[in-house]
């Protein structure tokens, strides 16, 4: 649920300049994101394995909300 949700945040991260998520976002909230996806996965290194579901969600809903611009998470 969290891990593979940062995973995929992290891969449009890393994704080719070319990509409709790096072409459609800007510096700006990409490097946001980057920094709320760090926390989250040093979080999860941390607590994931104690974490109860609502802790998990809670950190995924607030990644969603830097990721919810509306053209950041397009690429599908």
């Amino acid at each position: 649920m969290l891990e593979g949700y940062l995973y995929r945040l992290r891969d449009y991260l890393d994704g080719e300049p070319t990509s409709p998520f790096k072409l459609y976002s800007k510096e700006e909230e990409r490097k946001s994101l980057e920094r709320k996806l760090e926390e989250a996965l040093a979080w999860l290194s941390e607590h994931g394995e104690d974490a109860e579901t609502r802790e998990l969600w809670a950190q995924r809903e607030a990644l969603e909300c830097v990721s919810q611009s509306p053209h950041l998470m397009e690429q599908g």
